[in-house]
């Protein structure tokens, strides 16, 4: 091989490295974002849970408005004196997946923010690397969710559809308080959303009762993932 050849294929070779590198970078960036937006999500939901599990508040629902999760990733909540929670991504109930609770909110309800990888949540996805958690107030028993088809299952709410379709920026969700247990329904469009046009929003009411703890929350939460490599518990 020639000078000039081996020349041009160092500098292919540079070339390369220099492509692969903004690539990864800007992947980053956007994949930060995401992050960030599911964390601040996650943050939302527990503050309204707080809100409406607050002895002074009258009201039961509150809504959330617009609302992000990353794909590939769900929000998990786990029950107080349960071990798992079932997934509900299959047809019948035999093909629906275990989610075990980790080991951060034992004898506590809490919400975690899961990496399903390629596929539905299962397993262990909640325990190990890259998961947050954050424990809710002890009066917190059950969180449930309200699907399409006005089926209720464990909460698991999801970055994509069933079918693997991205979500995206969703409407909001409706937070409603039954007793001891918190009913969360997403809403996928406007038209959804104008059905609760009267309710509370649930960022207002958690301002009214602890200042600018919502924003707080969401700024532990983001700062305790991007500083560890393990599971993060936040407590309450």
């Amino acid at each position: 091989m020639s000078i000039m050849q081996t020349a041009g294929l160092v500098l292919a070779v540079v070339f390369v490295i220099m492509i692969t590198g903004i690539i990864l970078k800007l992947t980053g960036i956007f994949g930060g974002a995401d992050e960030q937006g599911t964390l601040a999500t996650q943050a939302r939901i527990v503050s309204a849970i707080e809100a409406l599990m607050d002895p002074s508040t009258e009201e039961s629902t509150c809504k959330i408005v617009n609302a992000f999760i990353q794909k590939d990733f769900a929000l998990v909540g786990f029950h107080k004196n349960s071990d798992s929670v079932e997934e509900q991504c299959g047809a019948i109930a035999i093909l629906r997946s275990d989610v075990t609770k980790p080991p951060a909110c034992v004898n506590s309800a809490c919400i975690c923010a899961c990496d399903g990888g390629w596929g539905d949540i299962s397993g262990n996805d909640c325990i190990g690397r890259g998961v947050v958690c954050v424990r809710l107030p002890d009066n917190v028993n059950e969180l449930k969710t309200l699907v399409f088809n006005n089926e209720i299952f464990d909460m698991v709410l999801y970055g994509e559809t069933c079918s693997g379709r991205n979500r995206g920026v969703v409407s909001g969700y409706i937070v409603k308080r039954l007793g001891n247990d918190i009913l969360i329904k997403s809403l996928e469009s406007a038209e959804d959303m104008s059905v609760y046009a009267t309710a509370p929003d649930c960022e207002e009411m958690a301002d009214s009762l602890e200042g600018d703890e919502a924003d707080s929350l969401a700024g532990d939460i983001i700062e305790g993932a991007e500083q560890g490599s393990a599971a993060i518990s936040v407590d309450r």
